[in-house]
Order: C-alpha cells, then structure tokens, then sequence
C-alpha cells in the first residue's frame, strides 16, 4: 500500500509579498522479507512568506516534518511504530538582482526529537565587492552548531574574475570545528573556467570544507539509524577536485565528462548491525576515492527529454563492510515525453552495482496531465520490474506499486 498527497495554498499580500502553505504526505506499507511488514510514512508541512522589494529580498518560514516507521524485529527488542519529529524556522536577506554590493544573510534553527533533543543552528552570510574589469572580491561567514555536540566555523575569503572566455573563483576556506577539542584545518575554494570553442568548454574545481552531520542530515540518510550512530564526528573534506570538458549547444544539448579525486576525513557509511541486516548502524572511516562521471541533457527532438547520468567509484584502501550502499558504478536516466495537450509521460530507470549487496535495479512510469488550469491527474509506476534491493542498510526497497491520483488548484 502506498500513499501519496499534496496540499498547498498560496496568497499575494500586495505586489510585493506572498503568504505561501504547503503540506505533504507520502509513505508505504509493504511485506519486504521474513514475514515482516514495513511501515514508513512522512508528513511535511512548510508555511513560507516572501517580500521582494527594490533593495532586497526577505523570506521567513516555518517547517514542520514528521516521520512514523517501524524497526524490524530484533533491534534492541523494539517493532512498535517510531516517530521522529523535525520542526523549525528560517530567516533571510538578500539584495536585489543588480545590487552593488550583493549579500546574502541566512538564518536555520530547527530542533530533531526521536530518542532525546538535538538543536541545531546555522548561519550563512556573505558579501561581494566589485572591483575593475569583470573581477571582484568577497568573503563568506558561516557557522553551524549542535547544541552541546559541535561547533563549525568558516571564514572563506575569495576573489573572482569574468573576462573574455575565462572565469575563475580562487580562494580558501578556514575552518574551525569544535567538537571534542578545538581544530583548525584549511582548504581550497577553485573553479575555473575557460571556453574552447562556442560549444566546447574545460573546467577545474578543487574545494573542500565542512560536512555536516547534523542529527537532521543523519536521518535523510536513513530513518532507520540506532540512536548510537548519532554520537558521530562532524565529518571534513580535505580535497575534493575534478576535472572535466562540457558541451553546450543552446538547450539543445548539453553534456559534460569529468574525472575526480576526493580525500575527507570522517565520512559517513552506512554498515549492518550484529551480523545481519536489522537496522542501519553509521560508521566513520576517512575516504579516497576516485571517479569518472558523465552528464547529458538532449533535447533534440520536439517533446522529448532524455537526462543521463553516468558514473564508475574506486575506493581505495577501505574495507569492504563500508561499502554496503557505496555504488561502484551508477546509472540514472529519465525519458521525459510529451503525450498530447497538457499530458506529459517520464520513464526513470536507476541502475547501481554494489561490492556485497545486490545490484539496484528500478524501472519507473509517471504520468502526469491537466484537464484545466484547477484540475489534473496523475498515474505512477514503481519498480515495474519487481526487483529486490536495499535503501537503506537492512531495509528493502518494496515491490512493484502502483499509485493514482487527482490534483485540484484552487
């Protein structure tokens, strides 16, 4: 059984401003393996208001986000129905499109409660100065922070340069992590640039910096973690570089082929628990690892859409136990064809092949159309090919389901 619905309202408060509702409601109930039957629902509501004025841009919201599921049997004893609760607001301010000086401020607070609290607030903020000839300088300033967990810090000054068939961005990050002793760590911020021909360009980037493991971000890795996973360091990555060429030829065509190389410390890895897929258990082991990957948007012929992404991983010296849901290589296409009127048809196929688990293999049919401007249906296909795979560590993915339903705008 699976359910999907979407409810949202919006206002116009005058020319400049709009007082936007939204709420959303998905989940399934399926017999995945052994006699057990999985129960995962979300509920997402989100209230958002705008202002849009000459000088700038102000938004602020509150979220507000639920997820009931069940443990299998065998998790510390526990199969009755869990909930985790997501709930927050945010803050921000921009400039205007033709500022000056852009800037941008933001500020996240939410709280995530499943076995106790976690508080967590960020703040992103930056400005930029123009200076002569297409270049400018600017300088970023965020923080992130779990309240009695972590603290993260970044200063990131940079300067930027357009000009003629070059662009480039070159600066560098510094870092301050708190957690468990003070630390201080640098790394770059580079992308460049450079237009070969009208439709042939090259492109450089090496970056690193932050990434944040927030009880919020651990349980979009997986609703299904153990409360010990959440007693994690904040993970840091020391280079992650690419190199590559892109095609673009109006919206034609575009497509870009890239080779690159990462190195971070920490990262996340989702691993079985006591011998047997039961539950998610998070583990942390530095990481490097190198890639190729490939991207394509054609749209040469009238109605039709193919997007394609192509992509082969080689870690290097990790154990095989944390790569449980690391793809070794991927595949993901989505075929976008317009039926007739206002009816529209997308066929995705994701492929992805893992070192100790089998291969994930999902052929899915949407279609979606309007018979007015306030009324629309759709129909949606999943796992047509009635394939068994994980998403998360111990968790597989349902059967083939099959879902319709009515919109109405109003």
């Amino acid at each position: 059984n699976t359910l999907d619905a979407l409810l949202s309202a919006g206002i116009n408060c005058g020319s400049k401003s709009r007082l936007e509702l939204s709420s959303k409601a998905d989940g399934e109930k399926s017999s995945v393996s052994d006699g057990w039957t999985k129960r995962l629902y979300n509920w997402d509501t989100d209230l958002d208001y705008t202002y849009s004025g000459e000088k700038c841009i102000l938004s602020a919201g509150l979220f507000f986000d639920n997820v009931f599921f069940n443990y299998r049997p065998g998790v510390d004893s526990v199969s009755n129905r869990q909930s985790v609760k997501n709930i927050g607001a945010h803050l921000s301010l921009k400039s205007a499109l033709q500022s000056k000086y852009p800037y941008h401020v933001e500020l996240i607070y939410n709280n995530l409660s499943h076995d106790k609290g976690y508080n967590n607030v960020s703040l992103n903020s930056g400005i930029m100065f123009a200076a002569k000839q297409g270049s400018a300088f600017g300088l970023d300033f965020n923080i992130a922070s779990q309240f009695g967990d972590y603290a993260n810090m970044t200063l990131a000054p940079y300067y930027r340069l357009a000009k003629g068939k070059i662009t480039l961005t070159s600066g560098i990050n510094l870092d301050l992590l708190s957690q468990s002793g003070a630390r201080f760590d640098v790394s770059p911020n580079v992308d460049f640039n450079m237009r070969l021909t009208p439709c042939l360009a090259m492109f450089v980037g090496v970056t690193g910096g932050f990434a944040q493991y927030s009880a919020a971000e651990l349980y979009k890795e997986s609703p299904y973690i153990i409360a010990d996973s959440l007693k994690i360091k904040q993970g840091y990555n020391l280079v992650d570089a690419k190199l590559g060429l892109s095609i673009d030829k109006s919206d034609l065509l575009s497509v870009s082929l890239s080779a690159g190389y990462r190195n971070s410390k920490n990262s996340l890895f989702q691993t079985e628990s006591k011998d047997k897929y039961v539950t998610t258990l998070l583990k942390q082991h530095d990481l490097s690892c190198f890639d190729v990957e490939m991207f394509a948007n054609i749209n040469s012929l009238p109605g039709i859409g193919l997007n394609l992404f192509a992509a082969y991983y080689s870690y290097i010296n990790i154990d095989k136990a944390y790569l449980l849901l690391k793809p070794v290589a991927r595949v993901d296409a989505d075929l976008r064809v317009h039926l007739f009127r206002h009816f529209y048809s997308t066929l995705s196929y994701q492929w992805a092949y893992y070192n100790d688990l089998p291969s994930k293999q999902n052929l899915a049919l949407r279609v979606d159309g309007e018979f007015s401007p306030n009324m629309g249906l759709y129909v949606s296909l999943d796992n047509i090919l009635n394939k068994d795979y994980y998403d998360y560590a111990g968790y597989m993915h349902h059967k083939f389901s099959a879902m319709a339903g009515v919109l109405f705008r109003f």
